[in-house]
C-alpha cells in the first residue's frame, strides 16, 4: 500500500504549506485539508497551470489559489 501523497498548498498572497494526504487526493481535497475555500474571483492552479477541483494530485504537486487577473 502506498503512503500519503505530499503536496504543497497555499493562497497567493500568503503562505504555502506542505501536507501529507492519504489515498489519491484531488485539488478539492488538498484545498479542504489546508482550510482554503475557492472564492467567486479565485483561480486554482497546479504546478503553474489551471486545474479543475476534481484533478488528481501526485507527490510534490503545488496547488495555489490565486485571485483572477483581469485581462485586456
Amino acid at each position: 500500500m502506498a503512503g500519503p501523497v505530499l503536496v504543497k498548498v497555499g493562497k497567493v498572497p500568503g503562505r504555502v504549506d506542505e501536507y501529507a494526504i492519504d489515498g489519491q487526493p484531488t485539488v478539492e481535497t488538498a484545498l479542504k485539508t489546508a482550510g482554503l475555500k475557492v472564492g467567486k474571483h479565485d483561480e486554482v492552479r497546479v504546478n503553474g497551470g489551471p486545474a479543475a477541483l476534481d484533478a488528481e494530485l501526485h507527490n510534490n504537486d503545488v496547488v495555489l489559489l490565486t485571485p483572477q487577473v483581469k485581462g485586456a
